[in-house]
């Protein structure tokens, strides 16, 4: 068990600024103590030190803390500083007046509950928002639990017809397609082709057409060989070549006698006639050698050459002219391949009609060439073959087709499985907008669903949270109310436990409100049940009390003191501050071992020493009050904040002069004043001004005066007044208490 030995510095903690242990005046603390001190002398200050000490933060990054403890089983000495006096928080145990404020209210929203605990009325609050919050969810869970059913009761419809459809279209049995197969194809479509199909109307009419058809017979290919663009090579030479011959002018000037007599040479070579056939006369053996010459061997190659060239042209002529014929009907093929080909046939038919056409051209040009063999003109040949197509790939096209045909039917099952993919693939592209929202719907819904469900768990776990901890620090009624009737002398409140805090009832009847003094004496009851709590180890715990029983009737007093004393007789270390002198000589009296300190104020600043001569002479509050003043008024202080906490001693000196002389307890101090020396007396009232405005000065958290009242320099005379009032009404009474001051 540590010990607190010493304060041995305290800096820039309101206005303990300087503050410093006064080691000739001032013996360390020990196991009961009781501190003394009147109001503004800093006893409070001190308690929240303590309360600030116990919770582990130091609100003050300024401040500066020196305090020394000792290990009692050890009678080792360690030093604390604000660097690390949080390793003894857990030691210290405060009960001051914030704790009283803190520890009983009531809870707003709620009728007639109070909570008691530090933060618990906050925490039942909490509970009831977080209830309410509860149930509001509730209702919203419930709301969306039924969208969500109905949105994935729709997306699985949606699906099913989806489904349906797909089987209607590609011929699909039931048990191999459904809403499963459909997900599946949509789910890749947006994954892989980001809800884009490849598949056009047209792929998509053909596919349904090729998912219904039955297997055809294979189609042979046609032929693709038609004529060479090399013909322009073969042909345009024949018509540049002209005869190498001894021209007859005659005859090369008149193509038609030309013609005529090259005619007639060769009828009568062939025949081996003499005799001309035309005139009948012998033939001119000179003429005709000379029409020979017109005539020789190389006009009859070219002639030849001219007549093999339009016999060849004439073959891809028919050639051209068969293709009609010999293209294969559309019916042959299937549905789905019918009208690419009839196109394509179309095509090829057009094409090879031109060229038939064209060839033609090209025949008349040779004849032409026959006719005036000696011309090497070759421009008529030109027309003809530029108009002359030789891209035959339309033909390669079909016979492309003619192998698809082929392929579908040697692996028509296959061909038939891809139709039908081609069409499922269609008909989800074409359903992805509307499916996907209505996805999106269902994982929205079940996304708000999965919220709600996951924000209601977590407002039910901090609801049993927070009930938890307030079960865990909710003291049984019955024990509040034994305590309360040992305090108070009477069975008057009655605590009754509610769902979360406790009612209160007075006589039976619900308690509108409470006294200060009960209040205080309910926060005393929690603060010491849960100062006995399992998870405190009392002995090693520093109890720090501030004025205890301040706000108590003095009727409750000695029933306190006792409360108090066996609440406290197994606490490891004690502290007790108060401004009640009676309760400072009683504790004394009670507990064993008890040192006393006064703590006050000199030149503004807090001091703390060993109990006064004064304290420890008197054993009467009343005799008390008249020395410490009596001393006071003779010899006042130089600092005029020191006078501070007398008009308060002065005033219940004069209290308790005027309940003796007085002892009427309706009238208030000014009529019993008036009732000694009448109403006319300045004096009175003046002091009784005094003492009433400075009785009930407030003390701001630097030490300071809150109200900006008159100088108190005026305080001692008035002093003075008082004890010429008290010598006045009561010389024996007076002398006798001024003798006690060795006067």
């Amino acid at each position: 068990m540590n010990k607190l030995l010493k304060l041995k510095e305290i800096g820039a903690y309101r206005f303990f600024n300087q503050f410093a242990w006064d080691e000739s005046n001032c013996t360390t603390f020990g196991t009961h103590n009781v501190v003394y001190g009147w109001n503004g002398a800093g006893k409070s200050t001190l308690c929240d030190l303590f309360q600030e000490i116990s919770t582990g933060r130091l609100g003050n990054s300024q401040l500066r803390l020196n305090v020394l403890f000792q290990d009692a089983t050890v009678q080792n000495s360690s030093t604390a500083t604000h660097n690390n006096i949080s390793n003894y928080a857990s030691m210290f145990k405060v009960f001051h007046q914030h704790y009283v404020q803190e520890t009983i209210s009531k809870v707003d929203g709620i009728q007639h509950i109070y909570a008691l605990g530090k933060g618990q009325k906050d925490k039942i609050e909490e509970l009831t928002a977080l209830e309410s919050e509860l149930s509001t969810k509730a209702q919203e869970l419930t709301a969306a639990t039924q969208m969500h059913t109905q949105l994935d009761r729709h997306f699985e419809t949606l699906k099913s017809s989806k489904a349906a459809e797909i089987r209607e279209q590609t011929g699909y049995a039931q048990s191999k397609y459904n809403k499963n197969h459909f997900l599946a194809t949509y789910q890749a479509l947006i994954v892989n082709c980001v809800g884009v199909s490849t598949i056009s109307d047209k792929d998509y009419t053909e596919a349904k057409i090729a998912a219904k058809a039955i297997p055809l017979n294979s189609i042979p290919a046609i032929a693709t060989e038609f004529m060479p663009p090399a013909v322009e090579n073969h042909i345009i030479p024949i018509l540049q070549e002209t005869p190498t011959n001894r021209a007859i002018e005659a005859l090369q000037k008149d193509e038609r006698l030309n013609n005529w007599a090259r005619e007639g040479v060769e009828i009568h070579t062939e025949k081996s006639l003499s005799v001309c056939q035309f005139c009948l006369n012998s033939l001119d053996q000179a003429r005709l050698v000379a029409l020979k010459d017109h005539f020789n061997e190389s006009y009859k190659d070219l002639t030849s050459k001219i007549t093999q060239a339009k016999n060849r042209l004439q073959t891809r002529k028919q050639e051209f002219e068969t293709v009609e014929t010999t293209l294969p009907d559309a019916g042959l093929f299937y549905n789905e391949l019918q009208e690419e080909y009839t196109r394509l046939k179309s095509e090829a038919i057009a094409l090879a009609k031109n060229n038939a056409s064209k060839i033609d051209d090209m025949i008349r040009v040779l004849d032409i060439k026959k006719n005036d063999i000696i011309s090497d003109k070759t421009e008529h040949f030109q027309i003809p073959l530029k108009a002359f197509s030789f891209d035959y790939s339309v033909f390669g096209d079909i016979n492309a087709l003619i192998e698809r045909h082929r392929a579908r039917t040697s692996d028509f099952e296959n061909s038939v499985d891809e139709a039908q993919r081609k069409i499922e693939q269609y008909l989800v592209t074409q359903s992805l907008t509307e499916v996907s929202t209505a996805e999106k719907s269902k994982e929205e819904s079940e996304s708000t669903l999965t919220r709600l469900k996951n924000e209601a768990s977590e407002l039910k776990q901090k609801i049993n949270t927070i009930t938890g901890e307030i079960k865990n620090t909710k003291i049984p009624a019955e024990q509040i109310n034994q305590d309360i009737s040992r305090i108070l002398g009477r069975d008057e409140l009655k605590f009754i436990t509610a769902s979360h805090g406790y009612q209160i009832f007075r006589h039976g009847e619900l308690a509108e409100n409470l006294s200060t003094g009960e209040k205080n004496a309910i926060a005393l009851i929690y603060f010491f049940n849960f100062l006995g709590d399992m998870n405190v180890n009392i002995k090693e715990s520093i109890v720090v009390l501030d004025d205890p029983i301040s706000s108590f009737d003095s009727n409750f007093y000695y029933s306190t003191m006792g409360y108090i004393r066996e609440k406290i007789k197994d606490v490891g270390q004690l502290f007790i501050f108060t401004h009640n002198f009676s309760l400072l000589k009683d504790f004394k009296k009670m507990l064993k071992e008890t040192r006393c300190y006064l703590l006050k104020r000199e030149s503004g600043a807090p001091i703390l020493v060993n109990e006064s001569k004064l304290m420890s002479s008197y054993h009467d509050e009343y005799a008390y009050l008249f020395a410490t003043i009596f001393e006071f008024a003779k010899n006042p202080p130089e600092d005029e904040t020191d006078y501070l906490p007398y008009p308060n001693m002065a005033r219940r000196l004069l209290e308790g002069f005027l309940a003796f002389k007085v002892p009427d307890g309706n009238e208030d101090l000014l009529n019993k004043v008036f009732a000694l020396e009448g109403e006319t007396t300045d004096i009175g009232r003046s002091m009784l001004r005094l003492l009433n405005n400075y009785s009930h000065l407030r003390y701001m958290d630097d030490g300071n005066v809150s109200n900006g009242i008159e100088d108190l320099s005026a305080l001692p005379p008035i002093l003075n007044h008082l004890f010429d009032f008290m010598a006045k009404h009561d010389k024996v009474h007076y002398d006798t208490l001024v003798g006690k001051c060795g006067r």
